[in-house]
């Protein structure tokens, strides 16, 4: 699917077109998708791949939330 992603983008990019990627963590070894580092490392493979708008799992607080939408995006720049 992260190889379809980036291809998309790709194309959105070329196209101008602004891409939306639905990022929920899941798997067999994801314990809790709603943890502040699952959900960072999900919104991190979106931001690396070139997507405008990410919506993932809320963390359960504002604070611990903030930490995904800042430091991703900070290490891009």
């Amino acid at each position: 699917m992260l190889i379809d992603l980036g291809y998309i983008s790709q194309k959105c990019m070329e196209w101008g077109i602004p891409l939306l990627a639905m990022m929920y963590p899941r798997g067999p070894h994801i314990k809790d998708p709603c943890d502040v580092k699952v959900v960072k490392h999900a919104v991190r493979i979106a931001a690396e791949l070139g997507v405008d708008i990410i919506k993932t799992n809320y963390t359960g607080d504002a604070k611990s939330f903030k930490e995904v939408v800042t430091e991703p995006w900070e290490s891009l720049l």
